[in-house]
């Protein structure tokens, strides 16, 4: 069933992508990571997308946070914020120590 899922990952249907982004953020794989990742990022300005992503359990690892200031422009800056946000919420100093270092 997941690489059923996959495949939808090039849909032209912004909420068929955006329903994958959810559902991919309760599989824990590398290719599901890599999936969302490459969903989050296609669509990076629309804040649904956004939402989608920070929904996921796997947020709060940290490792998207790494993904995204490696890989940072500028059109990622409401993405960052929202993470930021999410951080201080739930008291990760290790990712906004990571973030005030950037």
């Amino acid at each position: 069933m997941q690489e059923a899922l996959f495949e939808l990952a090039s849909d032209p249907d912004a909420r068929v992508r955006f329903q994958l982004l959810l559902t991919l953020g309760y599989v824990e794989t590398p290719r599901a990571a890599q999936i969302r990742n490459e969903l989050l990022f296609r669509d990076i300005d629309d804040e649904w997308m956004q939402i989608a992503a920070l929904s996921a359990p796997s947020v709060q690892d940290g490792e998207l946070l790494e993904t995204l200031l490696e890989t940072y422009q500028p059109s990622y800056a409401s993405f960052v914020r929202r993470l930021s946000a999410l951080a201080a919420a739930h008291r990760k100093a290790d990712q906004l120590q990571l973030l005030l270092e950037y």
